[in-house]
Protein backbone atom coordinates (compact mmCIF):
# COMPACT_ATOMS: atom_id res chain seq x y z
CA UNK A 1 0.00 0.00 0.00
CA UNK A 2 2.69 2.49 0.89
CA UNK A 3 4.85 1.86 -1.77
CA UNK A 4 1.54 2.32 -4.38
CA UNK A 5 0.87 5.55 -2.64
CA UNK A 6 4.51 6.83 -3.57
CA UNK A 7 4.55 5.89 -7.07
CA UNK A 8 0.22 7.87 -7.17
CA UNK A 9 -0.58 4.49 -7.88
CA UNK A 10 -3.03 5.26 -5.10
CA UNK A 11 -4.53 8.58 -4.00
CA UNK A 12 -4.24 9.19 -0.23
CA UNK A 13 -7.89 10.12 -0.47
CA UNK A 14 -8.59 6.58 -1.44
CA UNK A 15 -6.66 4.97 0.78
CA UNK A 16 -9.02 5.76 3.13
CA UNK A 17 -11.14 3.61 4.86
CA UNK A 18 -9.74 0.35 2.47
CA UNK A 19 -8.84 -1.74 5.24
CA UNK A 20 -5.87 -3.20 3.21
CA UNK A 21 -2.37 -3.43 4.85
CA UNK A 22 -1.13 -5.22 1.81
CA UNK A 23 -1.87 -6.28 -1.71
CA UNK A 24 -0.10 -9.21 -2.80
CA UNK A 25 1.41 -8.47 -6.82
CA UNK A 26 2.44 -10.80 -9.40
CA UNK A 27 6.05 -9.93 -10.30
CA UNK A 28 7.25 -9.77 -13.56
CA UNK A 29 7.76 -13.08 -15.75
CA UNK A 30 5.17 -14.83 -13.66
CA UNK A 31 2.37 -15.94 -14.64
CA UNK A 32 -1.42 -16.87 -13.82
CA UNK A 33 -0.91 -20.44 -14.87
CA UNK A 34 2.51 -19.85 -12.76
CA UNK A 35 0.15 -19.18 -9.48
CA UNK A 36 -2.52 -21.68 -10.19
CA UNK A 37 -0.28 -24.86 -10.87
CA UNK A 38 1.60 -23.76 -7.98
CA UNK A 39 -1.46 -23.54 -5.74
CA UNK A 40 -3.24 -26.56 -7.77
CA UNK A 41 -0.20 -28.95 -6.59
CA UNK A 42 -0.47 -27.90 -2.44
CA UNK A 43 -4.42 -28.48 -2.83
CA UNK A 44 -3.79 -32.06 -3.80
CA UNK A 45 -1.02 -32.98 -1.98
CA UNK A 46 -3.03 -31.92 0.74
CA UNK A 47 -5.81 -33.45 0.41
CA UNK A 48 -3.53 -36.37 -0.34
CA UNK A 49 -5.58 -36.54 -4.10
CA UNK A 50 -3.23 -38.34 -6.63
CA UNK A 51 -3.63 -35.68 -10.07
CA UNK A 52 -4.12 -39.13 -12.11
CA UNK A 53 -6.67 -39.94 -10.57
CA UNK A 54 -9.15 -36.34 -10.50
CA UNK A 55 -12.77 -36.62 -12.48
CA UNK A 56 -12.88 -33.51 -13.27
CA UNK A 57 -10.88 -29.77 -13.25
CA UNK A 58 -12.21 -26.37 -13.52
CA UNK A 59 -10.97 -23.16 -13.78
CA UNK A 60 -12.17 -20.40 -12.94
CA UNK A 61 -10.95 -17.02 -13.60
CA UNK A 62 -11.95 -12.78 -13.44
CA UNK A 63 -9.13 -11.79 -15.77
CA UNK A 64 -8.50 -12.21 -19.44
CA UNK A 65 -5.98 -13.72 -20.63
CA UNK A 66 -4.37 -15.11 -24.15
CA UNK A 67 -4.08 -18.17 -23.03
CA UNK A 68 -7.60 -18.53 -21.76
CA UNK A 69 -9.23 -20.58 -24.21
CA UNK A 70 -7.25 -23.67 -23.35
CA UNK A 71 -6.13 -23.13 -19.75
CA UNK A 72 -7.95 -25.45 -18.21
CA UNK A 73 -7.03 -28.85 -20.08
CA UNK A 74 -3.27 -27.03 -20.19
CA UNK A 75 -3.40 -26.80 -15.90
CA UNK A 76 -5.21 -30.31 -15.71
CA UNK A 77 -1.94 -31.69 -18.37
CA UNK A 78 0.52 -30.05 -16.66
CA UNK A 79 -0.45 -31.37 -13.55
CA UNK A 80 -0.68 -35.09 -14.40
CA UNK A 81 -4.39 -35.23 -14.66
CA UNK A 82 -4.98 -38.18 -17.61
CA UNK A 83 -8.89 -38.48 -17.58
CA UNK A 84 -10.25 -35.36 -16.14
CA UNK A 85 -12.81 -33.32 -17.52
CA UNK A 86 -11.51 -29.89 -18.07
CA UNK A 87 -13.48 -26.60 -18.76
CA UNK A 88 -13.04 -22.98 -17.80
CA UNK A 89 -15.82 -21.11 -15.92
CA UNK A 90 -16.21 -17.62 -16.75
CA UNK A 91 -18.52 -15.87 -14.70
CA UNK A 92 -15.96 -12.45 -13.18
CA UNK A 93 -16.13 -12.53 -9.33
CA UNK A 94 -18.44 -14.93 -9.08
CA UNK A 95 -16.64 -17.91 -11.17
CA UNK A 96 -15.04 -19.22 -8.04
CA UNK A 97 -18.70 -20.08 -6.45
CA UNK A 98 -19.91 -21.39 -9.26
CA UNK A 99 -17.05 -23.86 -10.62
CA UNK A 100 -17.63 -25.15 -7.24
CA UNK A 101 -21.17 -25.55 -7.63
CA UNK A 102 -20.71 -27.08 -11.01
CA UNK A 103 -18.43 -29.77 -9.56
CA UNK A 104 -20.85 -30.05 -6.83
CA UNK A 105 -23.34 -30.62 -9.90
CA UNK A 106 -21.45 -33.39 -11.42
CA UNK A 107 -20.15 -35.19 -8.04
CA UNK A 108 -23.90 -35.63 -7.14
CA UNK A 109 -25.00 -36.52 -10.43
CA UNK A 110 -22.33 -39.03 -11.87
CA UNK A 111 -21.21 -41.66 -9.77
CA UNK A 112 -18.37 -42.45 -11.95
CA UNK A 113 -17.08 -38.79 -10.61
CA UNK A 114 -15.61 -38.64 -7.33
CA UNK A 115 -12.89 -36.40 -6.89
CA UNK A 116 -12.99 -32.93 -8.91
CA UNK A 117 -10.31 -29.85 -8.63
CA UNK A 118 -11.40 -26.32 -9.00
CA UNK A 119 -8.48 -23.53 -9.49
CA UNK A 120 -8.50 -19.70 -9.79
CA UNK A 121 -6.11 -17.45 -10.98
CA UNK A 122 -5.92 -14.05 -12.03
CA UNK A 123 -2.68 -11.43 -12.23
CA UNK A 124 -2.72 -8.35 -13.47
CA UNK A 125 0.66 -7.73 -12.24
CA UNK A 126 2.71 -4.85 -11.09
CA UNK A 127 1.43 -2.07 -14.12
CA UNK A 128 -1.65 -2.21 -14.45
CA UNK A 129 -3.81 0.83 -13.34
CA UNK A 130 -6.75 -1.71 -12.98
CA UNK A 131 -5.58 -3.08 -9.92
CA UNK A 132 -6.28 0.60 -7.67
CA UNK A 133 -8.71 2.63 -9.50
CA UNK A 134 -10.21 0.63 -12.40
CA UNK A 135 -13.93 0.26 -13.46
CA UNK A 136 -14.27 -2.37 -10.86
CA UNK A 137 -13.51 0.10 -7.84
CA UNK A 138 -12.58 -2.56 -5.24
CA UNK A 139 -8.49 -3.15 -5.05
CA UNK A 140 -7.37 -6.17 -6.48
CA UNK A 141 -4.66 -8.47 -5.49
CA UNK A 142 -2.91 -10.94 -7.37
CA UNK A 143 -2.94 -14.73 -6.75
CA UNK A 144 -4.59 -18.33 -7.33
CA UNK A 145 -6.37 -20.58 -5.30
CA UNK A 146 -6.93 -24.77 -5.23
CA UNK A 147 -10.23 -26.80 -3.73
CA UNK A 148 -10.40 -30.26 -3.96
CA UNK A 149 -13.93 -31.53 -3.82
CA UNK A 150 -14.60 -35.60 -3.19
CA UNK A 151 -17.12 -37.78 -2.06
CA UNK A 152 -14.99 -38.48 1.01
CA UNK A 153 -15.08 -36.49 4.76
CA UNK A 154 -12.83 -33.50 4.85
CA UNK A 155 -12.65 -31.30 7.28
CA UNK A 156 -15.66 -28.94 6.21
CA UNK A 157 -19.39 -29.79 4.54
CA UNK A 158 -21.06 -28.27 2.11
CA UNK A 159 -24.81 -28.67 3.05
CA UNK A 160 -26.00 -26.26 0.43
CA UNK A 161 -25.48 -23.92 -2.66
CA UNK A 162 -27.72 -21.80 -4.42
CA UNK A 163 -27.35 -19.03 -7.21
CA UNK A 164 -29.55 -16.33 -8.72
CA UNK A 165 -28.54 -14.46 -11.54
CA UNK A 166 -29.97 -10.76 -13.11
CA UNK A 167 -28.44 -10.73 -16.75
CA UNK A 168 -30.58 -7.99 -17.72
CA UNK A 169 -27.75 -5.36 -16.38
CA UNK A 170 -25.46 -7.05 -18.80
CA UNK A 171 -26.34 -3.92 -21.07
CA UNK A 172 -24.46 -1.22 -18.74
CA UNK A 173 -21.31 -3.30 -18.86
CA UNK A 174 -18.34 -2.12 -21.44
CA UNK A 175 -18.05 -3.79 -24.34
CA UNK A 176 -14.38 -5.26 -23.78
CA UNK A 177 -13.25 -6.89 -20.76
CA UNK A 178 -12.48 -4.75 -17.74
CA UNK A 179 -9.76 -6.87 -16.34
CA UNK A 180 -6.62 -7.86 -18.45
CA UNK A 181 -3.87 -10.09 -17.08
CA UNK A 182 -0.38 -8.67 -17.47
CA UNK A 183 0.02 -10.95 -20.48
CA UNK A 184 -2.76 -9.30 -22.01
CA UNK A 185 -2.56 -6.02 -24.47
CA UNK A 186 -4.05 -2.87 -23.21
CA UNK A 187 -6.96 -2.35 -25.66
CA UNK A 188 -8.94 1.09 -25.00
CA UNK A 189 -13.10 1.25 -25.81
CA UNK A 190 -14.64 2.77 -27.66
CA UNK A 191 -17.75 3.27 -26.34
CA UNK A 192 -17.68 4.88 -23.05
CA UNK A 193 -19.03 2.70 -20.42
CA UNK A 194 -20.45 3.76 -16.70
CA UNK A 195 -17.92 2.68 -13.24
CA UNK A 196 -19.75 0.55 -11.12
CA UNK A 197 -20.11 3.67 -8.19
CA UNK A 198 -22.30 5.22 -10.62
CA UNK A 199 -23.84 1.92 -11.42
CA UNK A 200 -24.63 1.26 -7.94
CA UNK A 201 -25.98 4.43 -7.56
CA UNK A 202 -28.88 3.15 -9.68
CA UNK A 203 -31.72 2.79 -7.49
CA UNK A 204 -32.85 -0.15 -9.79
CA UNK A 205 -29.56 -1.79 -9.82
CA UNK A 206 -29.10 -2.07 -6.20
CA UNK A 207 -32.44 -3.48 -5.36
CA UNK A 208 -32.16 -6.16 -7.85
CA UNK A 209 -28.86 -6.94 -6.29
CA UNK A 210 -30.07 -6.89 -2.60
CA UNK A 211 -33.04 -8.85 -3.97
CA UNK A 212 -31.41 -11.71 -5.40
CA UNK A 213 -28.32 -11.68 -2.83
CA UNK A 214 -31.68 -11.99 0.07
CA UNK A 215 -33.02 -14.72 -2.27
CA UNK A 216 -29.54 -17.06 -2.63
CA UNK A 217 -29.18 -16.53 1.34
CA UNK A 218 -33.22 -17.72 2.20
CA UNK A 219 -32.70 -20.57 -0.81
CA UNK A 220 -29.07 -21.51 0.61
CA UNK A 221 -30.14 -21.77 4.24
CA UNK A 222 -34.03 -23.87 3.72
CA UNK A 223 -31.50 -26.31 1.69
CA UNK A 224 -29.92 -27.12 4.70
CA UNK A 225 -32.42 -27.17 6.79
CA UNK A 226 -31.23 -23.76 9.25
CA UNK A 227 -33.25 -21.40 10.37
CA UNK A 228 -31.67 -18.00 10.07
CA UNK A 229 -31.31 -17.55 13.59
CA UNK A 230 -30.15 -20.67 13.88
CA UNK A 231 -27.51 -20.27 16.96
CA UNK A 232 -25.06 -23.01 15.17
CA UNK A 233 -24.97 -20.31 11.95
CA UNK A 234 -21.85 -18.54 13.03
CA UNK A 235 -19.93 -17.11 10.49
CA UNK A 236 -20.81 -15.10 7.53
CA UNK A 237 -17.69 -14.75 5.09
CA UNK A 238 -18.13 -11.70 2.57
CA UNK A 239 -16.26 -11.28 -0.87
CA UNK A 240 -13.22 -9.49 -0.20
CA UNK A 241 -14.60 -5.96 -2.27
CA UNK A 242 -13.34 -2.82 -1.16
CA UNK A 243 -15.84 -0.89 -2.61
CA UNK A 244 -18.17 0.91 -0.48
CA UNK A 245 -21.28 0.10 -2.08
CA UNK A 246 -20.67 -3.54 -2.75
CA UNK A 247 -19.80 -4.13 1.21
CA UNK A 248 -23.26 -2.37 2.23
CA UNK A 249 -24.95 -4.54 -0.01
CA UNK A 250 -23.43 -7.90 1.38
CA UNK A 251 -23.83 -6.80 4.54
CA UNK A 252 -27.58 -6.08 4.00
CA UNK A 253 -27.63 -9.94 2.51
CA UNK A 254 -28.68 -11.65 5.80
CA UNK A 255 -32.27 -11.33 7.47
CA UNK A 256 -32.19 -9.12 10.94
CA UNK A 257 -32.73 -12.46 12.78
CA UNK A 258 -29.47 -13.99 11.51
CA UNK A 259 -26.99 -13.21 14.57
CA UNK A 260 -23.86 -14.69 12.98
CA UNK A 261 -20.82 -12.33 12.35
CA UNK A 262 -19.80 -11.06 9.19
CA UNK A 263 -16.05 -11.31 8.51
CA UNK A 264 -14.54 -9.80 5.50
CA UNK A 265 -10.65 -10.64 5.51
CA UNK A 266 -9.70 -8.11 2.69
CA UNK A 267 -6.79 -6.72 5.07
CA UNK A 268 -3.48 -8.61 3.61
CA UNK A 269 -5.26 -9.69 0.20
CA UNK A 270 -7.71 -6.96 -1.40
CA UNK A 271 -10.22 -8.71 -4.10
CA UNK A 272 -9.02 -12.01 -5.27
CA UNK A 273 -11.06 -11.15 -8.54
CA UNK A 274 -12.34 -15.07 -9.07
CA UNK A 275 -10.99 -16.64 -5.76
CA UNK A 276 -12.68 -14.86 -2.29
CA UNK A 277 -14.58 -17.91 -1.86
CA UNK A 278 -11.38 -20.23 -1.47
CA UNK A 279 -9.72 -17.95 0.31
CA UNK A 280 -12.23 -17.23 2.64
CA UNK A 281 -12.76 -20.99 3.27
CA UNK A 282 -8.91 -21.17 3.81
CA UNK A 283 -9.62 -18.65 6.25
CA UNK A 284 -12.50 -20.36 8.15
CA UNK A 285 -10.03 -23.29 8.46
CA UNK A 286 -7.18 -21.79 9.28
CA UNK A 287 -8.11 -18.32 11.45
CA UNK A 288 -11.21 -18.57 12.73
CA UNK A 289 -12.10 -20.12 15.90
CA UNK A 290 -14.67 -22.42 14.37
CA UNK A 291 -15.98 -25.14 16.61
CA UNK A 292 -17.53 -28.53 15.26
CA UNK A 293 -20.89 -28.38 14.31
CA UNK A 294 -21.00 -24.97 13.22
CA UNK A 295 -22.21 -23.20 10.37
CA UNK A 296 -20.46 -20.81 7.80
CA UNK A 297 -22.37 -18.84 4.85
CA UNK A 298 -20.11 -17.76 2.07
CA UNK A 299 -21.32 -15.12 -0.03
CA UNK A 300 -20.26 -14.38 -3.45
CA UNK A 301 -21.33 -11.87 -5.90
CA UNK A 302 -19.68 -11.16 -9.82
CA UNK A 303 -20.62 -8.55 -12.04
CA UNK A 304 -23.26 -9.85 -14.73
CA UNK A 305 -24.45 -10.06 -12.25
CA UNK A 306 -24.85 -13.30 -10.77
CA UNK A 307 -24.68 -14.80 -7.05
CA UNK A 308 -23.92 -17.46 -5.28
CA UNK A 309 -24.56 -18.59 -1.96
CA UNK A 310 -22.91 -22.32 0.13
CA UNK A 311 -23.90 -23.59 3.34
CA UNK A 312 -20.34 -25.21 5.10
CA UNK A 313 -20.80 -27.39 8.24
CA UNK A 314 -17.44 -27.90 10.20
CA UNK A 315 -17.67 -31.83 10.88
CA UNK A 316 -16.60 -33.31 14.00
CA UNK A 317 -13.22 -35.75 13.85
CA UNK A 318 -15.51 -38.90 13.81
CA UNK A 319 -17.16 -37.61 11.14
CA UNK A 320 -13.85 -36.72 9.15
CA UNK A 321 -12.75 -40.34 9.92
CA UNK A 322 -15.86 -41.88 8.18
Amino acid sequence: MQEALEQGLLSAEHAVGLELEQVPVMPLGHSSEDMALAAARGALAEAGQAPADLDLCLYAAGTESEKGWKIAPRIARLLGAKRAVAFSVRQMSNANAMAIQIALAHLLAEPRTTSALVVTGDGLGPDNPERWHGRTETVMGDGATALVLARRRGRLAIRSVASYGSPEQEADFPHLHPLRDSSYGQHPETVARPGLSELMSREKLTFLIRRRMRAAVSAALADAGLPADDPRLAWVLQPRFTSPGLQRLMSEATPPQCKAEHLRPVHATGHFAAGDVTLNLEHLTNRCPVQTGQYTLLLSFGAGFACTVLVVEVLTDSEVRQ
